[in-house]
């Protein structure tokens, strides 16, 4: 991986697959699994232009991993190394966190759309339908649109199945440093 005489300045803020590929010189397959695995990015569900990487976080990893080479295995994802419990969340906590997020979102009505939960979440809407077709959070369908109940969203925002998303949102991130301070004091 050749990260040298990178003009930062030319590169733009979002980059796809194929820009970060050619950027750092690796395969297609390396830059894949650089991004299923250890690179931050947005996986959108679709087959072409499916990853999107902020440059801020490119830069970052580079920053700690410049220089290394890769050989691609079979070995599955690798767990989350960004959760703010190790273990399950303590149910006091998870009671802060529900008043905090109650508070954030009281501007919304009761039930939301989908594509405004990804807006409020910084997650794709493809990823909000997946956690509700598995069940992680409730819906109801009405006039063939889905709907999430703010009070499910704020429970599921309260476990350990968000917790422990491997790719987090901005959003994710900084609300994980938040509680992270509140953990601190606490």
């Amino acid at each position: 991986m050749n990260t040298e005489n990178i003009n930062w300045d030319e590169v733009p803020d979002t980059l796809s697959l194929e820009q970060i590929r050619k950027l750092i010189h690796v395969s297609k397959r390396v830059a894949k699994t650089l991004l299923d695995t250890e690179i931050p990015c947005i996986q959108k569900a679709r087959t072409t232009h499916k990853y999107y990487v902020d440059k801020q976080d490119l830069i970052d990893y580079l920053g700690t991993h410049s220089g290394t080479h890769y050989q691609i295995s079979n070995t599955k994802k690798r767990s989350c190394n960004s959760r703010l419990f190790t273990s399950d969340i303590p149910e006091y906590f998870k009671g802060r966190m529900a008043f905090y997020f109650r508070s954030e979102f009281a501007d919304y009505p009761e039930l939301i759309r989908i594509r405004d939960v990804a807006q409020m979440t910084g997650y794709c809407k493809e990823q909000i339908g997946e956690w509700a077709n598995e069940g992680l959070i409730g819906f109801v369908v009405i006039s063939n649109v889905r709907y999430i109940n703010k009070s499910n969203l704020i429970d599921f925002l309260c476990t350990e199945d968000f917790d422990s998303v491997y790719r987090k949102s901005k959003w994710h991130k900084q609300h994980i440093e938040i509680f992270r301070e509140w953990k601190k004091k606490s």
